[in-house]
């Protein structure tokens, strides 16, 4: 979000530093992954927050979010790639700057989306309230490559 780029870039004038604040983040977030910490560390401390806000905005997959995105590209980048986000297409958004990439394109998930299915044939639950449907068998949704200079 742009509130976590202005925190994140704000004294980093260097590719240096931010590469430093990201990795720093990282440790931050693999030192309390676990049950006992997670919750307090994201929602009690300056790196979880952020970490949080990172992991979950999701305002660049709107018109309105365009114009934020240069503030979150490290020097040099131009565009920024994420996942994690269900739907059933790839999305270039922002002038093909953004690119929404984890569409729901899995067979698993297509069918049953985080439900567990076996896929290989149809069940309904004993009161007939839930149904996994079988997996099709065709490949589904869209591949992209992305090229340096383009």
């Amino acid at each position: 979000s742009p509130q976590a780029a202005q925190i994140l870039f704000a004294s980093s004038a260097q590719q240096q530093d931010t590469v430093a604040a990201i990795i720093g983040l990282n440790q931050a977030l693999r030192q309390n992954a676990n049950q006992q910490q997670l919750y307090d560390f994201m929602t009690g401390t300056l790196q979880g927050k952020i970490v949080y806000e990172l992991l979950t905005f999701r305002g660049n997959h709107k018109p309105n979010g365009c114009p934020f995105l240069p503030q979150l590209l490290p020097e040099g980048a131009t565009r920024l790639a994420v996942g994690h986000t269900p739907s059933d297409s790839v999305r270039l958004l922002c002038s093909q700057n953004f690119l929404a990439l984890d569409s729901a394109l899995g067979r698993w998930f297509r069918n049953s989306g985080n439900d567990y299915c076996p896929g290989h044939r149809h069940q309904t639950s004993g009161n007939g309230n839930y149904q996994c449907h079988e997996m099709s068998q065709e490949c589904e949704g869209q591949i992209v490559k992305i090229a340096q200079g383009k």
